[in-house]
């Protein structure tokens, strides 16, 4: 969009981008961290000494890039702070998911669920109550700006985080509807019973909101797509600790309850529980093993949920670091479009230079060729 030489007032009919013999748009979009203004080109000298006025003057992409934060020439957008915009809205979002999560372990003090069970409200409650209702507003402004976005609803309610938000924002709403329908005089005992077991459960829900840390975190994203891309190490995983249970469980009901006549494992379901934690070397100590026989049975499950758990375990550290890096090389791309963007003006410049030669010593040819040449061949940043 910079002004090429011969037009300091009006811009010409020059190419702007797209290509394809169209007409250079006489408007330009200024995107100031996400507030879109629609301006004539011209009007962008009436700013003398601003960043507006400066973005005339450019010629290329790396002046344009000292200009401004990003820029898209399909649609003669031009985006200023546009980082530090997306920085904020990240560090306000983390403080709201912070702030839910302390008002969530507040809420389960024993003095307040004692006020919960007897109908009452005091004032911690009522605060409590009017953070984690703001706490939910900032969550659903959120969610409805992303969703206006979207391109495609249908893919962006179909993505596992925008569920997990569904899944966190609607118990909220549906707790105060339950709470409204359920007060007093509204139904009998019953049904306020029915009703803070219902509340109890829509509340333990918001743990969830733990989940939208995940959006701002690499680490977060990047154990997201390990467990996706590893779904197959979970299942052998999974299979090989079901196995040794099948295995293990019915031999320490014989060690212990046939010839220890303990009475900690009364059968052989009681006896996967067991399985479980020494295959996986938590061992909570609730059943153990007091025969000879039995501590034989013991070890060998240790032993063998230790060498089972290794072999995939393995698999699982090499695809998290590749994740890792893969993500963060996008991170990397997407906060420095700056080479790519010098990659592709060095290449543009190098065309029109080769049709610059192509047209002989007199230079035949429209005026101006070698300088469009830097725009049409521009793409989306």
């Amino acid at each position: 969009m910079a002004l090429l030489p011969g037009h300091a007032e009006q811009p010409g009919p020059e190419l702007l981008g797209g290509g394809g013999g169209g007409v250079r748009a006489r408007h330009v979009i200024i995107n100031v961290g996400g507030c879109r203004v629609r301006l004539a080109w011209a009007a962008l000298a009436r700013c003398p000494l601003a960043r507006l006025e400066r973005l005339r003057a450019c010629r290329g992409h790396d002046e344009l890039l000292r200009v401004c934060d990003d820029y898209d020439v399909s649609r003669d957008e031009f985006f200023f702070d546009r980082r530090l915009a997306g920085k904020l809205f990240a560090c306000v979002s983390v403080a709201f998911v912070a702030v839910t999560a302390v008002g969530l372990c507040l809420s389960t003090m024993p003095d307040i669920r004692a006020e919960e069970e007897r109908g009452e409200c005091s004032p911690k409650c009522r605060n409590l109550f009017v953070l984690e209702t703001v706490c939910v507003a900032w969550f659903s402004f959120e969610f409805l700006l992303r969703s206006l976005q979207a391109e495609s609803k249908c893919a962006f309610l179909r993505t596992p985080l925008n569920i997990i938000d569904i899944v966190a924002i609607l118990p909220f709403y549906v707790s105060l509807l339950v709470g409204l329908a359920a007060r007093p005089g509204a139904g009998g005992n019953k049904l306020l019973e029915r009703a803070g077991l219902v509340l109890r459960l829509l509340r333990a829900l918001r743990v969830l909101y733990v989940m939208r840390l995940a959006r701002h975190s690499l680490g977060l994203r990047s154990l997201g797509l390990t467990v996706r891309r590893c779904a197959r190490e979970f299942g052998l995983l999974l299979l090989f600790l079901c196995v040794a249970m099948a295995l293990f469980a019915p031999l320490v009901h014989l060690a212990e309850r046939e010839l220890g006549a303990r009475r900690d494992f009364s059968s052989v379901p009681a006896s996967y529980w067991w399985a479980v934690i020494s295959m996986t070397t938590v061992g909570y100590g609730d059943m153990v093993p007091r025969s000879l026989p039995g501590q034989v049975v013991a070890l060998s499950s240790i032993l063998s949920g230790i060498l089972l758990m290794a072999f995939p375990v393995t698999s699982i550290f090499h695809t998290f670091s590749r994740s890792y890096s893969e993500l963060k090389e996008q991170q990397q791309r997407a906060a420095s479009p700056e080479p790519v963007l010098r990659e592709d003006s060095t290449r543009s410049a190098s065309a029109s230079a080769t049709e610059d030669s192509s047209q002989g010593p007199d230079g035949a040819g429209p005026a101006g060729d070698s300088s469009d040449g830097l725009w049409p061949r521009a793409g989306p940043a």
